[in-house]
């Protein structure tokens, strides 16, 4: 009785020894004590400086890509904020949408910071560029990047288009025929499995038909339909073509060393 009395002391010992209370001045505290203030104020101009603190003690303490600072960058009004804060504030909202993949309020973000800044700066272009590349609404002009900046826009670009391609021609043919458009991507054994399996399929279907076993027909066609053909159909899509996948990998590694240069050399950080 006394051994397990001590071995269960010994425990309590460390799990307190390893357990720590929050501190009077840590990031909790401090967002807590800045969120009453929000709450409590009447005033727009005051609530929007709190969230300015809010987001950038965020950020401070490296944790920008927690929901609630994008939630606080969201609250902040640029009407309250004066020219400095307001530059200050458009960077580092370009920097926070694009670390939470709102890449369309990226750009608009970088945009007004340049043309309120006219920053020319290689890591702002280079911002521009990767928020522009990974956004569906948007376009560069490429006359206002550097040359270096241009040729990795270029190739971002097309690595973009060639990875959004659905080989349109192909995924019609696996639906008029299961299996071929993984065929004539290259994948033989693959696609032949698919037409065996589709071709299998149907004719039980249409041997339990012919039988008058319709009930069983129709619910082995829709099991079918749902596993074998659509299965096949987004499977095919999915599949690049094997001699275009080998051409990809050389340009994404082209591309993704020319990019790792710029931002070794021209690091995107808050401000």
């Amino acid at each position: 009785m006394m051994r397990r009395t001590i071995i269960l002391l010994c425990t309590i010992l460390i799990c307190f020894s390893s357990a720590s209370a929050q501190q009077a001045d840590s990031i909790g505290d401090a967002l807590l004590r800045l969120e009453k203030q929000y709450y409590v104020s009447h005033s727009a101009e005051e609530k929007t400086q709190l969230s300015v603190q809010k987001m950038y003690t965020y950020i401070q303490y490296h944790l920008e890509n927690e929901e609630e600072c994008l939630v606080e960058c969201k609250r902040i009004n640029l009407a309250y904020l004066n020219a400095e804060d307001k530059q200050r504030y458009l960077w580092n909202a370009a920097v926070l949408y694009f670390l939470h993949n709102d890449f369309a309020s990226s750009v608009d973000a970088i945009r007004a910071y340049q043309l309120m800044t006219k920053d020319t700066s290689s890591a702002c272009q280079l911002l521009n560029v990767l928020a522009v590349n990974s956004s569906p609404y948007d376009s560069l002009a490429e006359k206002d990047l550097s040359p270096e900046l241009k040729e990795l826009y270029n190739c971002l670009a097309t690595e973009r288009i060639d990875l959004a391609k659905q080989n349109t021609k192909y995924n019609w043919c696996s639906y008029i025929i299961p299996g071929s458009g993984m065929m004539l991507k290259g994948y033989i054994t693959k696609g032949s499995t698919a037409l065996v399996l589709n071709a299998g399929s149907g004719l039980l279907v249409y041997s339990l038909f012919k039988h008058a076993l319709y009930f069983n027909s129709f619910g082995y066609a829709l099991l079918t339909i749902s596993k074998f053909y659509v299965g096949n159909n987004v499977y095919t899509r999915r599949l690049i073509p094997k001699k275009k996948y080998e051409l990809q990998k050389i340009k994404l590694s082209i591309c993704h060393a020319q990019l790792n240069e710029f931002l070794i050399q021209h690091p995107i950080e808050f401000k």
